[in-house]
């Protein structure tokens, strides 16, 4: 038992919680500038990483490591007479955050922690068709490699927040952080690189299990 005692530090606990970051001015003048990808799944569509996402992983006394996943598939087949036609787009976006908290987690008590965090876009896109000749299934091959292009990228993010837990398990918190999120689009010969920094306030709802 003395053993057990010593050692229980060192053992993390299951953490599951969801991030909310409200719609807000900024996703409209994004709408109507016409930045999103086009096939929906992009970064900035709201389907891969919605307001509401999820984050799962190990909670410390003083620090909690969370990973996440977004995913977003969009898929259309067509048949005409004896010929399929397919197409498809999507993307899986993994993400891990750290966050280290000031001070040893205490029950009642406002803990305020700093975060650091990064994702990816890993894509997915193709087009295929029974009555495709071998230069417009080529032309359709180049076409979806430019959307993945579009559609892959990655960011890092890292701020302040604050949370408080009761002895039940249940958490609530704040945070804001800074987000550096990188793009690319390679079409013909040129490769375009864009870089979008932005400020993302959010509140979350975590559940120690």
């Amino acid at each position: 038992m003395l053993v057990l005692a010593l050692l229980s530090p060192a053992f993390a606990t299951p953490y599951f919680g969801v991030d909310y970051v409200p719609f807000g001015r900024q996703d409209l003048a994004w709408v109507d500038s016409g930045q999103e990808s086009g096939a929906l799944v992009g970064e900035f569509d709201g389907m891969v990483d919605p307001s509401l996402t999820a984050q799962a992983g190990p909670l410390w006394d003083q620090s909690a490591l969370l990973f996440g996943l977004g995913i977003a598939w969009t898929s259309t087949t067509v048949h005409s007479g004896n010929d399929v036609s397919s197409t498809h787009a999507g993307t899986i976006r993994p993400s891990v955050d750290y966050r280290y908290y000031l001070r040893d987690r205490e029950a009642g008590h406002a803990d305020g922690f700093a975060q650091l965090g990064a994702y990816g876009l890993i894509p997915t896109a193709a087009t295929k068709s029974d009555a495709f000749s071998n230069d417009e299934q080529d032309d359709a091959d180049k076409e979806a490699e430019e959307l993945r292009s579009r559609l892959g990228g990655f960011g890092v993010r890292g701020g302040i927040g604050a949370d408080i837990s009761w002895e039940s398990g249940l958490t609530l918190g704040a945070r804001y952080l800074v987000v550096a999120h990188r793009g690319a689009a390679n079409v013909s010969d040129s490769t375009t690189t864009s870089v979008l920094v932005y400020g993302e306030a959010g509140i979350f709802l975590g559940f120690v299990l």
